[in-house]
Parts: C-alpha cells; sequence; structure tokens
C-alpha cells in the first residue's frame, strides 16, 4: 500500500509540474518536474562540477561585458532538466515506469487539447481548415503547439520499441501519440521527428519508405502553404537564411572576445529564453508576460550581438515571428553561453546516450530527433524538451527494481 501511494503520488507531481498553465511564474517551476522524477544520487554529483564551470565562467565574464546574475540564475534554472537528462539521468523506477508516465502524458495532452478544438466550434470547425491548429496546444496556450509535438515524437519511440503482451494497447497509444506529434502545426519538430524515423531505412527500407511517404502527404499541403508564405526579407537583407547566419553571429562574438570560444559568455547571457525575456523584442514576439525581477535587465552580449540584428526588423516584425527566421539554435546559444568544450561534451553525450549505447532503432530515432531540432530551433532552455530526455532515458535502462504487482495494473509496459 507505502508503494502503489508514493507512485501515485509520483506520477501525480511529475503530471501537475510538467502541466502547469504558462505563465510569467510557472516557467521555473517546472524545473522541478525532473527532481520529482529523479533520485538525487543520479544528477546532483554532475551538477555540482557544473555549476562550478558556471560560477566561475560568469565570474571571468563579468570582467569583460556587463551580465546579469538574476538572468543566469533563471536560465539555469530551466536548462535543469536539459542538463540533467543529457548526462543521461533517467526516472526513478522504483516509483516510475517510464512507460506509463509518457503513456499519461499522451491522455494528458490529448484531453486537454481536445477542450480547446471544442472551444474553437469543433467538431463543426475543423483544425487546418476553420481555424489553425496552434489550438492543439494542451494547457500551455498559443506558441504551445512545439511542445505538443515533442511529446508526441516521444511517445512515438516509447510505443515504437514495446515488445510482448498488450498489442491493442500499444496501438492505441501509438495512434494517440501521432495525433500529439502531427496535429501542431510545428513543421520544424514534424521534420525534425521524419529525419529521426528515416533511421528505421536502415532495418526496413521499404516499410520505412512507406511510413515517411505517408507523413510527408500528410503534411505535404501545409508545408507548401508555410513555405510559400514564409518570410524571406531577412535572407534578402543579410544575404544567408537565418540558420546559417546564425553562425556569423556567434562568430563575430568569438572574434570579439576570444575567451568566449573555451568559456562562453556566461548562462544565459547570449540568447537563451531568460536573455530573451529582457530585450524589448519580446513584447512584439510573445504574448506572454515575463518576470520582472531584481537584477534583470538585457546582457551585453545579447544586447551588442543577438539583438542588434533583430532588431533591425522591429517595424517588420513577421520577418522573425517563425522560429524557421529565427538566427539562434539551441546549438549556437550553448556555444555563445557556455563555450565550444562544454557544447561539444554535451552533444557528444546525447549522441552516445541515444544514438550509440542502446543500439536501438527507436532510441536512435529520438536522438537524431533531438540533435536536429536543437540545429535548428531553441529548445534546450524548454523544460519540457530536458524532462523527455530524462522520461525517454528510462526506456533504455533495466528496470532497478520491481515495481508493485498491483501498480500501475492497468498499463501494462
Amino acid at each position: 500500500m507505502v508503494s502503489i501511494r508514493a507512485g501515485t503520488l509520483a506520477y501525480g507531481a511529475v503530471t501537475l509540474l510538467t502541466f502547469l498553465p504558462r505563465t510569467a511564474l510557472s516557467y521555473p517551476a517546472y524545473s522541478l518536474a525532473p527532481l520529482a522524477l529523479v533520485r538525487a544520487r543520479d544528477w546532483i554529483p554532475v551538477q555540482i562540477p557544473l555549476l562550478l564551470f558556471l560560477t566561475c565562467a560568469f565570474a571571468v565574464n563579468t570582467l569583460t561585458a556587463n551580465v546579469s546574475g538574476t538572468v543566469a540564475v533563471l536560465e539555469y534554472a530551466l536548462c535543469l532538466a536539459f542538463l540533467i537528462g543529457a548526462f543521461g539521468a533517467g526516472p526513478d523506477r522504483r516509483w516510475i515506469d517510464p512507460t506509463t508516465l509518457i503513456r499519461l502524458f499522451q491522455l494528458v495532452i490529448a484531453a486537454t487539447s481536445l477542450v480547446s478544438l471544442i472551444r474553437m466550434g469543433f467538431p463543426f470547425r475543423l483544425p487546418y481548415v476553420h481555424f489553425l491548429p496552434d489550438y492543439y496546444y494542451a494547457t500551455f496556450g498559443l506558441g504551445g503547439a512545439r511542445i505538443v509535438t515533442l511529446f508526441g515524437f516521444a511517445g512515438l519511440v516509447c510505443e515504437l520499441r514495446q515488445r510482448g503482451l498488450g498489442r491493442r494497447m500499444r496501438r492505441g497509444f501509438l495512434l494517440l501519440a501521432a495525433i500529439n506529434f502531427l496535429m501542431p502545426n510545428y513543421l520544424i519538430g514534424i521534420l525534425a521527428g521524419i529525419a529521426g524515423l528515416s533511421c528505421y531505412a536502415l532495418r526496413r527500407p521499404v516499410k520505412a519508405a512507406v511510413v515517411l511517404a505517408l507523413l510527408l502527404a500528410l503534411i505535404g499541403s501545409y508545408l507548401s502553404f508555410r513555405l510559400q508564405t514564409v518570410s524571406t526579407t531577412f535572407s534578402q537583407l543579410f544575404g544567408l537564411h537565418p540558420k546559417v547566419y546564425q553562425f556569423v553571429l556567434i562568430a563575430r562574438m568569438f572574434d570579439d572576445v576570444p575567451l568566449t570560444l573555451w568559456i562562453g559568455g556566461g548562462i544565459g547571457q547570449y540568447g537563451g529564453q531568460a536573455a530573451l525575456w529582457t530585450s524589448h523584442l519580446t513584447a512584439e514576439l510573445s504574448s506572454f508576460s515575463v518576470p520582472q525581477l531584481p537584477g534583470m535587465f538585457t546582457p551585453e552580449y545579447h544586447e551588442r550581438h543577438l539583438q542588434a540584428v533583430m532588431a533591425t526588423f522591429l517595424q517588420d516584425i513577421w520577418a522573425i515571428s517563425s522560429s524557421s527566421n529565427k538566427p539562434y539554435s539551441s546549438i549556437t546559444v550553448l556555444l555563445a553561453e557556455f563555450g565550444l568544450p562544454f557544447t561539444a561534451l554535451v552533444l557528444g553525450m546525447i549522441t552516445y546516450r541515444f544514438v550509440i549505447a542502446p543500439r536501438d532503432l527507436s532510441m536512435a530515432a529520438f536522438g537524431f530527433f533531438a540533435l536536429t531540432l536543437m540545429l535548428v530551433d531553441r529548445v534546450h532552455d524548454l523544460p519540457w524538451f530536458g524532462l523527455l530526455l530524462i522520461a525517454v532515458n528510462g526506456l533504455a535502462r533495466p528496470q532497478a527494481r520491481a515495481l508493485p504487482r498491483t501498480w500501475p495494473a492497468s498499463v501494462p509496459a
């Protein structure tokens, strides 16, 4: 009975913290979800030397630039789940079964997103026909479609690697995960997912080709529409696509302050979510309120390099409103804020943990998905991205101790 209560409490705490409505105050609270999911001994020993490195790097940067300590603390809170998951920590399997957790996420997302669609007039009015599919956003509000896509792909990976009993249940959850993955209009995430799933072509090329063709057919018309309507103003003005120009920006930063190549400019000081919150462009690019805290101001590296370029489009904000048109991504933000050695270490750990070590195509698919997404969008400081790294890590681990036979009896792994 004690084990059942502990398991119920663990699932409830993680789910509640994960699906809090997005507000200025709830973002740091999302960082508590991985702490409820992972045993302290699995993440604290790694975070201690990392915090020491970040503190020393921040102190050195105070000598050359105007950096914000408040922004650094906020960004660390947002990155915590990613930093825990990237270094291989998984759920405490004494109380949390990762398959059950990911399936629970799919159910919550589908139920809450259905409520949003009903408010828009569904089933009499249809997404993609009468309104954009942005409203399939669970509890995350407008702009939350990309978060839903992340959860959907994790659900696909979870079901694709299942074996044994419960075939009908697996098919049901596979369909649910596919809906959560495809229904939102986060095309960058969908294309990253297709890139990840393409690794199945190594084992079953014909079946993989059929599935990938079907996925492209489902999103083909909408993809064509988005490609025709996406702004090209940035490329016309700077001569390069924003996702290429992002590397020009950090190269300039490294040229101005060579030491930043090795230790970064300080966590949160370039293009992380906390730095973006301090920018005067935030009000134009986002409808969400941002926290106002003592010591929170626009860091110099962000203002000098990233904001200076993005401010060019203040009178034409549509030119940088899409995720595909923003001149930054997780990889360039990590390079600018953490430095080259640490970024290489993190990317190497993700590659090893998900692609090399498991020797499992579904895990490799998630690894390629994560790396592709980090190359084209800023996701490392989305707490949900890190949470899914932790959950998927658990899929590749042997169960540490058998769960009680009565928990969770209703959802077989």
